[in-house]
Protein backbone atom coordinates (compact mmCIF):
# COMPACT_ATOMS: atom_id res chain seq x y z
CA UNK A 1 0.00 0.00 0.00
CA UNK A 2 3.22 2.27 0.94
CA UNK A 3 3.63 2.63 -3.31
CA UNK A 4 0.02 3.67 -3.83
CA UNK A 5 -0.05 6.41 -1.69
CA UNK A 6 3.62 7.37 -2.47
CA UNK A 7 2.75 10.65 -4.93
CA UNK A 8 0.82 12.01 -2.50
CA UNK A 9 2.99 12.09 0.66
CA UNK A 10 3.32 15.65 0.35
CA UNK A 11 -0.21 18.26 0.95
CA UNK A 12 0.49 21.33 -2.13
CA UNK A 13 -1.88 24.06 -1.31
CA UNK A 14 -3.65 23.25 -5.04
CA UNK A 15 -4.25 19.43 -5.63
CA UNK A 16 -5.88 20.26 -9.34
CA UNK A 17 -8.58 18.24 -11.06
CA UNK A 18 -8.51 15.87 -7.80
CA UNK A 19 -10.62 18.39 -6.18
CA UNK A 20 -13.21 17.62 -8.64
CA UNK A 21 -14.78 14.89 -6.63
CA UNK A 22 -16.25 16.92 -4.66
CA UNK A 23 -17.84 18.51 -7.06
CA UNK A 24 -19.13 15.57 -9.15
CA UNK A 25 -20.27 13.77 -6.32
CA UNK A 26 -23.11 17.10 -5.82
CA UNK A 27 -23.64 17.51 -9.29
CA UNK A 28 -24.13 13.65 -9.77
CA UNK A 29 -26.48 13.90 -6.33
CA UNK A 30 -28.54 17.13 -7.58
CA UNK A 31 -28.83 15.04 -11.45
CA UNK A 32 -30.11 12.38 -9.64
CA UNK A 33 -32.89 14.27 -7.95
CA UNK A 34 -33.93 15.92 -10.62
CA UNK A 35 -34.62 12.71 -12.84
CA UNK A 36 -36.13 11.12 -10.72
CA UNK A 37 -38.44 14.02 -10.22
CA UNK A 38 -39.35 14.41 -13.88
CA UNK A 39 -39.53 10.38 -13.58
CA UNK A 40 -41.86 10.77 -10.65
CA UNK A 41 -39.86 8.13 -9.01
CA UNK A 42 -39.09 8.91 -5.06
CA UNK A 43 -36.99 6.02 -4.56
CA UNK A 44 -34.49 6.84 -7.33
CA UNK A 45 -34.54 11.26 -5.20
CA UNK A 46 -33.71 8.86 -2.72
CA UNK A 47 -30.92 7.13 -3.62
CA UNK A 48 -29.05 10.60 -4.67
CA UNK A 49 -26.68 10.85 -2.07
CA UNK A 50 -25.24 7.05 -2.07
CA UNK A 51 -25.06 7.53 -5.62
CA UNK A 52 -23.01 10.88 -5.99
CA UNK A 53 -21.02 9.64 -3.21
CA UNK A 54 -19.67 6.41 -5.58
CA UNK A 55 -19.11 8.65 -8.34
CA UNK A 56 -17.08 11.40 -6.31
CA UNK A 57 -14.97 8.72 -4.82
CA UNK A 58 -14.77 6.99 -8.39
CA UNK A 59 -12.99 10.12 -9.60
CA UNK A 60 -10.80 10.05 -7.01
CA UNK A 61 -9.78 6.28 -7.05
CA UNK A 62 -10.93 4.59 -10.61
CA UNK A 63 -14.21 1.83 -10.92
CA UNK A 64 -13.13 -1.42 -11.31
CA UNK A 65 -15.22 -4.58 -10.43
CA UNK A 66 -11.64 -6.05 -9.99
CA UNK A 67 -10.76 -3.23 -7.38
CA UNK A 68 -7.69 -4.38 -5.22
CA UNK A 69 -6.73 -1.70 -3.33
CA UNK A 70 -8.75 -0.37 0.03
CA UNK A 71 -9.60 3.16 -1.69
CA UNK A 72 -10.33 1.14 -4.99
CA UNK A 73 -13.00 -0.78 -3.01
CA UNK A 74 -14.84 2.30 -1.73
CA UNK A 75 -17.22 3.31 -4.75
CA UNK A 76 -18.58 0.03 -4.95
CA UNK A 77 -19.37 0.33 -0.95
CA UNK A 78 -21.32 3.28 -1.40
CA UNK A 79 -23.60 1.02 -3.71
CA UNK A 80 -23.74 -1.39 -1.64
CA UNK A 81 -24.50 0.68 1.29
CA UNK A 82 -27.54 2.32 -0.76
CA UNK A 83 -28.82 -1.14 -1.52
CA UNK A 84 -28.81 -2.11 2.29
CA UNK A 85 -30.45 1.85 3.05
CA UNK A 86 -33.35 0.25 1.50
CA UNK A 87 -33.75 -2.47 3.74
CA UNK A 88 -32.59 -0.87 6.96
CA UNK A 89 -35.62 1.77 6.09
CA UNK A 90 -38.33 -0.97 5.90
CA UNK A 91 -41.09 -0.17 8.87
CA UNK A 92 -40.89 -4.15 8.93
CA UNK A 93 -37.67 -3.62 10.36
CA UNK A 94 -37.74 -0.38 12.17
CA UNK A 95 -36.84 -2.09 15.96
CA UNK A 96 -34.01 -4.06 14.25
CA UNK A 97 -32.61 -0.80 12.19
CA UNK A 98 -29.90 -0.32 15.01
CA UNK A 99 -28.46 -3.87 14.86
CA UNK A 100 -28.92 -3.56 11.28
CA UNK A 101 -26.61 -0.68 11.06
CA UNK A 102 -23.85 -2.77 13.03
CA UNK A 103 -24.07 -5.73 10.97
CA UNK A 104 -23.50 -3.42 7.85
CA UNK A 105 -20.86 -1.93 8.92
CA UNK A 106 -19.24 -5.51 10.01
CA UNK A 107 -20.21 -6.03 5.84
CA UNK A 108 -18.21 -2.53 5.31
CA UNK A 109 -15.15 -4.21 6.92
CA UNK A 110 -15.38 -7.31 5.21
CA UNK A 111 -15.32 -5.48 2.13
CA UNK A 112 -12.40 -3.38 2.55
CA UNK A 113 -10.00 -5.35 4.10
CA UNK A 114 -11.03 -9.25 3.92
CA UNK A 115 -12.57 -9.86 0.51
CA UNK A 116 -10.07 -11.85 -1.51
CA UNK A 117 -7.61 -11.73 1.66
CA UNK A 118 -6.74 -14.19 4.51
CA UNK A 119 -9.87 -12.68 6.60
CA UNK A 120 -7.42 -13.92 9.89
CA UNK A 121 -4.73 -11.54 9.59
CA UNK A 122 -6.84 -8.56 8.23
CA UNK A 123 -8.89 -8.91 11.31
CA UNK A 124 -7.58 -6.00 13.56
CA UNK A 125 -8.51 -3.74 10.53
CA UNK A 126 -11.62 -5.27 9.55
CA UNK A 127 -12.16 -4.67 13.57
CA UNK A 128 -11.64 -1.26 13.28
CA UNK A 129 -13.42 -0.28 10.24
CA UNK A 130 -16.11 -1.93 11.30
CA UNK A 131 -16.19 -0.23 14.29
CA UNK A 132 -15.73 3.03 13.12
CA UNK A 133 -18.36 2.67 10.47
CA UNK A 134 -20.90 1.72 13.24
CA UNK A 135 -19.80 4.83 15.28
CA UNK A 136 -20.60 7.26 12.32
CA UNK A 137 -23.74 5.10 11.28
CA UNK A 138 -25.20 5.32 14.16
CA UNK A 139 -24.57 9.04 14.93
CA UNK A 140 -25.20 10.30 11.66
CA UNK A 141 -27.89 8.05 9.85
CA UNK A 142 -30.77 9.41 11.00
CA UNK A 143 -29.11 13.16 11.43
CA UNK A 144 -30.13 16.15 8.94
CA UNK A 145 -28.16 16.72 5.93
CA UNK A 146 -26.30 19.42 7.28
CA UNK A 147 -25.06 17.66 10.29
CA UNK A 148 -23.58 15.11 7.98
CA UNK A 149 -21.65 17.54 5.68
CA UNK A 150 -20.32 19.22 8.48
CA UNK A 151 -19.15 16.06 9.89
CA UNK A 152 -17.65 15.07 6.79
CA UNK A 153 -15.34 18.51 6.15
CA UNK A 154 -14.67 18.19 9.83
CA UNK A 155 -12.80 14.57 8.98
CA UNK A 156 -11.19 15.69 6.11
CA UNK A 157 -9.94 18.64 8.64
CA UNK A 158 -8.58 16.25 10.70
CA UNK A 159 -6.97 14.08 8.74
CA UNK A 160 -5.30 16.84 7.33
CA UNK A 161 -4.24 18.18 10.62
CA UNK A 162 -3.24 15.19 11.88
CA UNK A 163 -0.67 14.56 8.42
CA UNK A 164 -2.66 11.68 6.74
CA UNK A 165 -1.49 11.10 3.04
CA UNK A 166 -3.54 13.27 1.37
CA UNK A 167 -5.86 10.67 -0.75
CA UNK A 168 -7.70 10.64 3.00
CA UNK A 169 -9.20 13.81 3.64
CA UNK A 170 -9.97 14.21 0.00
CA UNK A 171 -12.01 10.64 0.07
CA UNK A 172 -13.23 12.17 3.56
CA UNK A 173 -14.89 15.82 1.60
CA UNK A 174 -16.48 13.33 -1.07
CA UNK A 175 -19.93 12.63 1.07
CA UNK A 176 -20.06 16.51 1.96
CA UNK A 177 -20.31 16.93 -1.80
CA UNK A 178 -23.20 14.04 -2.48
CA UNK A 179 -24.98 15.27 1.19
CA UNK A 180 -25.44 19.00 -0.24
CA UNK A 181 -26.09 17.69 -4.06
CA UNK A 182 -29.11 15.48 -2.45
CA UNK A 183 -30.77 18.12 -0.39
CA UNK A 184 -33.29 18.27 -2.28
CA UNK A 185 -34.42 14.86 -1.91
CA UNK A 186 -37.46 13.88 -0.32
CA UNK A 187 -36.53 12.62 3.25
CA UNK A 188 -36.67 8.94 4.44
CA UNK A 189 -35.82 6.53 7.39
CA UNK A 190 -31.54 6.99 7.64
CA UNK A 191 -31.59 9.08 4.55
CA UNK A 192 -28.20 10.08 5.67
CA UNK A 193 -26.45 6.55 6.08
CA UNK A 194 -24.82 6.25 2.97
CA UNK A 195 -22.61 9.90 3.26
CA UNK A 196 -22.86 8.53 7.11
CA UNK A 197 -20.95 5.18 7.01
CA UNK A 198 -18.81 6.67 4.16
CA UNK A 199 -17.55 9.23 7.02
CA UNK A 200 -16.61 6.01 9.34
CA UNK A 201 -15.18 3.46 5.91
CA UNK A 202 -13.15 6.26 5.28
CA UNK A 203 -11.88 6.99 9.21
CA UNK A 204 -11.65 3.52 9.79
CA UNK A 205 -9.41 2.98 6.77
CA UNK A 206 -7.27 5.79 7.56
CA UNK A 207 -6.40 4.64 10.84
CA UNK A 208 -5.44 1.07 9.26
CA UNK A 209 -3.51 2.52 6.96
CA UNK A 210 -1.90 5.63 8.69
CA UNK A 211 -2.98 5.12 11.57
CA UNK A 212 -1.01 2.85 14.71
CA UNK A 213 -3.94 1.02 16.06
CA UNK A 214 -3.24 -2.11 14.30
CA UNK A 215 0.16 -1.95 15.65
CA UNK A 216 -1.55 -1.82 19.41
CA UNK A 217 -0.66 2.32 20.07
CA UNK A 218 -2.72 4.81 19.60
CA UNK A 219 -1.54 7.50 16.83
CA UNK A 220 -3.15 10.91 16.23
CA UNK A 221 -4.65 9.91 12.55
CA UNK A 222 -6.47 7.39 14.47
CA UNK A 223 -8.40 10.06 16.65
CA UNK A 224 -9.62 11.31 13.66
CA UNK A 225 -13.24 9.85 14.11
CA UNK A 226 -13.46 11.66 17.09
CA UNK A 227 -14.09 14.54 14.78
CA UNK A 228 -17.11 14.01 12.71
CA UNK A 229 -18.90 12.64 16.12
CA UNK A 230 -17.65 15.67 18.26
CA UNK A 231 -19.19 18.05 14.95
CA UNK A 232 -22.48 16.31 15.13
CA UNK A 233 -23.20 16.31 18.87
CA UNK A 234 -22.32 20.17 18.87
CA UNK A 235 -24.32 20.98 16.04
CA UNK A 236 -27.63 19.02 17.82
CA UNK A 237 -27.11 21.14 21.28
CA UNK A 238 -26.53 24.22 18.79
CA UNK A 239 -29.60 23.37 16.53
CA UNK A 240 -32.53 24.25 19.72
CA UNK A 241 -30.23 27.87 20.75
CA UNK A 242 -30.35 29.16 17.20
CA UNK A 243 -34.17 28.30 16.72
CA UNK A 244 -35.43 32.32 16.22
CA UNK A 245 -33.22 31.92 12.92
CA UNK A 246 -35.83 29.61 11.42
CA UNK A 247 -35.26 27.32 8.66
CA UNK A 248 -31.44 28.27 9.05
CA UNK A 249 -30.95 26.84 12.57
CA UNK A 250 -29.06 23.20 10.95
CA UNK A 251 -27.09 24.91 8.85
CA UNK A 252 -25.69 28.01 11.09
CA UNK A 253 -25.40 24.90 14.05
CA UNK A 254 -23.82 22.67 11.71
CA UNK A 255 -21.31 25.30 10.38
CA UNK A 256 -20.23 26.69 13.74
CA UNK A 257 -20.05 23.18 15.21
CA UNK A 258 -17.47 22.64 12.28
CA UNK A 259 -15.59 25.81 13.38
CA UNK A 260 -15.36 25.03 16.78
CA UNK A 261 -14.06 21.10 15.64
CA UNK A 262 -11.63 22.43 13.22
CA UNK A 263 -10.33 25.24 15.30
CA UNK A 264 -9.50 22.78 18.11
CA UNK A 265 -8.03 20.59 16.08
CA UNK A 266 -5.63 22.30 14.19
CA UNK A 267 -5.05 23.80 17.20
CA UNK A 268 -3.88 20.39 19.33
CA UNK A 269 -2.04 19.27 16.03
CA UNK A 270 0.21 23.35 16.28
CA UNK A 271 0.78 22.00 19.91
CA UNK A 272 1.85 18.57 18.79
CA UNK A 273 4.20 19.82 16.25
CA UNK A 274 2.13 18.23 13.65
CA UNK A 275 1.50 21.46 11.95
Amino acid sequence: MSSHFAWLRAFPPQLGRDWRAVLVAAMVALAIVLLGRMLRLRRLEQAASGLGLAAGWSVLVGASLLARTVPERLPALALLIEVLTGLGASPVLARLRRPLLVVFALIAGWWLLGAGAHVASALPGIAIITATTAAASLGLAEADPWRVAASSVALAAALHALAAPPLWPLLALVPAGAVLGGLAAPGRALAQWPPAAGIGAVAGAASVFAGRLTHGRVGPVDAAILAPLATAWLASRLTPRLRRTGGLASALAALLALAMVAFLVYALAALAGLR
